[in-house]
C-alpha cells in the first residue's frame, strides 16, 4: 500500500520507518504536507502504518488532516479502513 517517498524527503521516510526521533531531526523547515508522487503525505503513511504516535506528532506541526492522496484518500479514512 506504501509508495515510494520522494526522494530525499526525511519526514516522510521518518513516518514510513516509524522512526519518532528521524522525525524531530527532519520536522524544522520541512513542508509537513508535502506529497509523495502518489500524493500521499508524512501524516498519510503514519496513519497507513497505525503509528499514532508518529500521526500525533505531524499533527501537533500543523499537519492538514483532510488532505488527500491522488485517489481521494485522507490519512483518517486508510487508519480506519486498515485497523478498525
Amino acid at each position: 500500500m506504501h509508495a515510494e517517498t520522494a526522494s530525499g524527503d526525511g519526514l516522510h521516510a521518518a513516518a514510513v520507518s516509524r522512526d519518532l526521533r528521524r522525525a524531530e531531526a527532519e520536522i524544522d523547515g520541512a513542508d509537513v504536507d508535502a506529497k509523495d508522487d502518489v500524493g500521499r503525505t508524512a501524516l498519510w503513511h503514519a496513519c497507513s502504518i497505525d503509528w499514532a504516535n508518529g500521526a500525533e506528532f505531524i499533527l501537533s506541526h500543523r499537519a492538514t488532516p483532510d488532505t488527500t492522496d491522488r485517489f481521494g484518500v485522507m490519512p483518517v479514512v486508510v487508519a480506519c479502513l486498515l485497523y478498525t
